[in-house]
């Protein structure tokens, strides 16, 4: 931050180009905050990046930058831009990313790499790319994609990038439900596991619509990672360990992959 003030200071520019991959994308991300929030004008570029804050992170630079100069790439099969997992967002949080064709739909590392998304997005313009939005438009559709993806109607392989995807945009919507019915976990869990195993369990027991779909939820999570293990639908609550145990398979089959990306990118 300090080199930044100091660039700023001493080229006095007029318009800055902020440009990032994989963990660069990060800082970048960070960098245009900081740019924009000093009053001058930046674009946002980034590929494969990770997400980097909060909610109100996200909507900070959001305001700050302005969504039309954000214009976060990723591939669906990229692990990277998958972690750190919810809590944290990607930005732009209003208008979404621009999603270039995975080579494939399982999460892989060579989805992570700087010349993929180079091949990918070609001469193409960003309006020819598009943005990418959240295709639940309510949380009744979210509803419907959890049912038929826990029951098999909706087929996807094991750590499949869309499923994943759809999975986390669905949880997002159980959980902005349940906030408001006052339902809420402590922010003092060990890890994100723990805090969201603790939400999960407490929305169960809450609402016996929302409950349902966590069952879902985590069915759906059981079949990512290949797990032959049947949950129902219906009757008890799910305990808060069985929950946490599904989504450390999840988060560490990810990570891994994540990890395997970042290391090959730095060699």
């Amino acid at each position: 931050r300090p080199a930044i003030t100091q660039f700023l200071d001493a080229q006095k520019p007029r318009f800055v180009h902020v440009v990032g991959h994989s963990l660069g994308g990060a800082l970048a991300t960070m960098a245009a905050e900081q740019i924009a929030g000093a009053g001058v004008p930046a674009k946002l570029y980034t590929f494969g990046s990770p997400r980097v804050g909060l909610a109100r992170f996200a909507r900070r630079v959001d305001m700050a930058v302005g969504v039309a100069n954000i214009y976060r790439c990723y591939h669906m099969a990229d692990p990277v831009s998958m972690l750190p997992v919810f809590p944290f967002c990607h930005v732009s949080l209003a208008m979404g990313g621009y999603r270039l064709a995975s080579p494939g739909d399982i999460v892989a590392v060579s989805a992570h790499l700087l010349g993929g998304y180079a091949t990918d997005a070609g001469d193409r313009s960003w309006d020819e790319i598009g943005r990418v939005r959240n295709p639940f438009g309510s949380l009744t559709a979210a509803q419907a994609w959890l049912e038929q993806a826990a029951q098999g109607a909706i087929a996807f392989p094991t750590m499949s990038g869309t499923a994943i995807s759809l999975a986390a945009q669905a949880l997002n919507l159980i959980i902005q439900a349940a906030v408001t019915l006052g339902v809420a976990a402590t922010m003092l869990a060990e890890t994100a596991a723990d805090w969201l195993a603790q939400l999960l369990a407490r929305i169960i027991a809450a609402s016996i619509e929302l409950g349902r779909m966590v069952r879902h939820f985590v069915m759906v999570c059981l079949r990512l990672v290949g797990a032959a293990v049947v949950v129902s639908a219906e009757g008890a609550g799910l305990a808060a360990s069985f929950i946490r145990a599904v989504l450390e398979m999840l988060f560490h089959a990810i990570a891994t992959r994540a990890a395997r990306a970042i290391q090959l990118r730095l060699n």
